[in-house]
């Protein structure tokens, strides 16, 4: 009885009937299409993701692991996917198991792409952003700190970005003048009774020649500086 019903209430709306079954075919064909076309498309957060995989030199690989749903408005962020790369071997791991293998530049390196996220976001911005950026490349290898250097020079460039860059690292300050930091703006952090002071950089290009060595006889601060330097001298020289 309910199957007749049924047919009855199709029979007198046929026609509802059929444009209701071709609705939903034509919608779940444009469905498709759509997530076909999303799955093409890149975000702002993928073009982070290839950023940091591309100059940055760790044991894994970032993917994005639901790029279609984030781009079709059904997931609000990026959830990242990682590959541990051993060898010819590679495998999914899950984030809490990496970090426990990573070295800590490694992991630092990591840290680096919550960066690239908020720097590439503010591209786009309105108005200026000033970045204070603070011994960004600690305890990087060589090649993430020469990476992390050209992305600070690209940022130096973008119209609406200024920054502030500190480091202890004088290897790191001495890269940055020569690459793109001009040397009128190379300061350095001086204490005084009063507080500390910024003064112009001296010596950047070699300390020893064009500061420590005219300086040694008429600064205090340079003699007790170079101690350990004429410690060493005297034993390589005349022994313990």
């Amino acid at each position: 009885f309910n199957e007749r019903v049924w047919k009855s209430y199709l029979k007198v709306n046929e026609n509802l009937y059929q444009e209701a079954v071709s609705r939903y075919r034509n919608a779940e064909k444009r469905k498709r299409e759509i997530q076909t076309t999303a799955a093409e498309q890149r975000g702002q957060w993928e073009q982070v993701i290839d950023i940091f995989n591309d100059r940055f030199f760790v044991p894994f690989t970032l993917t994005a692991v639901n790029r279609t749903n984030v781009v079709l408005g059904l997931e609000p962020v990026a959830k990242l996917g990682f590959e541990f790369n051993d060898g010819a071997e590679h495998v999914s791991v899950e984030r809490g198991e990496l970090l426990e293998v990573l070295s800590t530049g490694e992991k630092k390196a990591l840290y680096i792409l919550n960066v690239l996220f908020e720097v590439e976001r503010r591209k786009n911005s309105a108005g200026d952003t000033l970045f204070i950026v603070d011994d960004i490349a600690d305890s990087f290898d060589y090649k993430n700190k020469y990476a992390i250097i050209q992305y600070l020079k690209e940022m130096s460039e973008e119209a609406n970005f200024r920054l502030v860059v500190l480091t202890h690292n004088f290897d790191f300050y001495r890269t940055l003048e020569s690459r793109f930091v001009p040397y009128s703006q190379c300061l350095m952090a001086h204490r005084t009774d009063d507080g500390v002071t910024l003064v112009p950089a001296a010596g950047i290009k070699n300390p020893f020649i064009k500061d420590f060595k005219p300086n040694f006889f008429t600064d205090p601060i340079k003699r007790v500086a170079a101690i350990p330097f004429m410690r060493n001298l005297l034993e390589y020289t005349r022994g313990e």
